[in-house]
């Protein structure tokens, strides 16, 4: 079951966006939530990523 209607490529596309405007890692996330930061790393690569309600991948 999928946690939002929002396109997963513009949630990813939004999240680099924030990032890339606050100075934010892949590495800064990475130490709080090593898999959200494996989530992130994937989608901006390109690779196809899901969100669920309890799981991204």
């Amino acid at each position: 079951m999928r946690a939002s209607k929002v396109d997963d490529e513009e949630v990813l596309q939004l999240i680099k966006e924030r990032m890339d405007e606050s100075g934010v890692t892949i590495a800064n996330v990475a130490e709080q939530d090593p898999y959200l930061a494996q989530f992130i790393k994937r989608g901006i690569a390109g690779y196809q990523v899901t969100v669920d309600d309890d799981k991204l991948y």
